[in-house]
């Protein structure tokens, strides 16, 4: 394992710490240096999603407050702490070695003191000592405050779902939240099938493993996968990146060929693409999202799929006036996330209360523009990555509220059996992130009278 992998996964977790999403900023580190990609990916996640129980080991062994210290020589300490408390791959020694050498590296570019190097040998030398003793420290959950160190989250989010789902969900919510998710395919059936590619995958890469997706019909599981852009049928448009609960919301969309479609949060584009895909790329959908560099995505992973129905628009959906009336709106809302935090542990770290109300009245407002743009008997879907009731059961109450006309439409017609346990009763349906291995999600369904 080369200093220089570490040297990757420290600068990647800086740009994650100034704003940056975990996945793209790895993405553009690995195209420039594709080298120990798995190594840099376990210990940039690893970090992220771990991170609560690191700053506590590394509390309580430094003789400086955590907000005292520099945010590289933070970050250094959480790549050493990880490597020595979570990677059996990695020997003690080396850990330590090389983190220290990190330090040094840095310190001729960012002028860090000599002091912090001293600081940082000394620190996880002292947590290589007390290895068995620390991991002692971590194995009590039995309060909401034991949770949050033990199973790394926030002190606030664990407190929020105790009193919402209970002490016992919670705990599975974080364990789950910790788990490494697989890689999760959408097949393109205007070019392939399941079985088909799966042949292929086994073909190509007999000791891959491989599942088929319980919800999504048309969705592969795939772990420990690689570059995605190096499987077999990446080029041809056999296939799109799409995670399985992703997959179920443009089923319940369910478009029709000919019909004009409006998705008002579109990037980076998966559910866009997947809706072309069962309308047949007979008719017109309509992408719009305000960044129009997320647009880019859009259009190449359209122009590979084989799909001509989609229209991109950089456009502010709650600003546009269309040129027409929509048969169906899909609303994707930005949203707090807290449904996928295995595959953005960053999240986590950086979502507050506030926030998630803050999002929830968007959401409200993206629905209520919705109506301006549907047609009488039009189909309105909303959908978030999340489970919070904020951004879900109470965003779907306002707008009904507010919005007489509309009806909730049960789900179910359009979703196979197996998704039937996640429905709700009034027809809407939440998966929690524990559920069945997959990612959490809500999902709701109007119709316009």
């Amino acid at each position: 394992m080369a200093s220089s992998a570490r040297q990757t996964a420290l600068f990647i977790l800086r740009d994650v710490r100034l704003g940056r999403k975990s996945s793209s900023a790895l993405d553009e580190h690995l195209e420039r240096n594709p080298k120990d990609r798995a190594f840099i990916s376990e210990l940039v996640y690893g970090v992220l999603r771990w991170q609560g129980r690191l700053d506590g080991i590394i509390g309580r062994l430094s003789s400086q407050p955590l907000s005292m210290l520099s945010p590289l020589v933070l970050d250094v300490l959480r790549l050493g702490i990880y490597q020595l408390f979570f990677l059996d791959t990695v020997a003690s020694y080396a850990a330590v070695h090389e983190t220290v050498e990190l330090v040094k590296k840095s310190s001729a570019k960012k002028k860090v003191e000599q002091k912090a190097v001293s600081f940082v040998n000394a620190l996880l030398r002292e947590a290589q000592r007390q290895q068995a003793k620390i991991q002692t420290w971590f194995s009590q959950k039995k309060t909401a405050e034991q949770i949050a160190v033990t199973l790394s989250h926030p002190l606030w989010l664990v407190q929020k779902w105790v009193k919402e789902v209970g002490l016992g969900q919670s705990i599975q919510i974080c364990e789950a939240n910790n788990e490494i998710a697989p890689l999760c395919l959408r097949v393109n059936p205007l070019k392939c099938n399941r079985e088909t590619l799966l042949e292929l995958f086994k073909k190509e890469m007999p000791d891959l493993d491989i599942h088929q997706t319980l919800c999504a019909p048309n969705g592969i599981f795939l772990f420990k996968a690689g570059s995605v852009r190096k499987l077999p049928g990446y080029t041809s448009g056999y296939f799109q990146v799409q995670d399985e609960t992703s997959q179920l919301v443009a089923l319940v969309v369910a478009p029709k060929a000919q019909e004009k479609i409006l998705d008002a949060c579109a990037a980076p584009g998966g559910k866009t693409t997947h809706l072309a895909e069962l309308m047949k790329d007979q008719g017109e959908i309509f992408a719009l999202d305000r960044e129009k560099g997320k647009l880019r995505p859009i259009l190449q992973n359209s122009e590979r799929l084989g799909l001509t129905s989609i229209h991109p628009l950089h456009q502010d959906f709650l600003k546009w006036k269309p040129p027409v009336l929509f048969d169906r709106v899909l609303v994707d809302a930005p949203c707090s996330a807290l449904g996928v935090l295995r595959r953005r542990p960053e999240a986590k770290w950086n979502r507050t209360l506030d926030q998630i109300k803050s999002l929830a009245d968007l959401q409200l407002s993206l629905l209520l523009k919705a109506d301006e743009v549907l047609k009488p008997q039009g189909v309105l879907v909303y959908s978030v990555c999340t489970f919070t009731p904020e951004e879900t059961h109470e965003v779907v109450k306002k707008f009904l509220s507010q919005n007489p006309h509309f009806k909730l439409d049960s789900i179910k017609p359009y979703l196979p059996p197996a998704c039937e346990p996640f429905l709700n009763s009034n027809g809407t349906m939440t998966i929690l992130p524990f559920k069945n291995g997959i990612d959490g999600y809500f999902i709701a369904r109007f119709i316009k009278t």
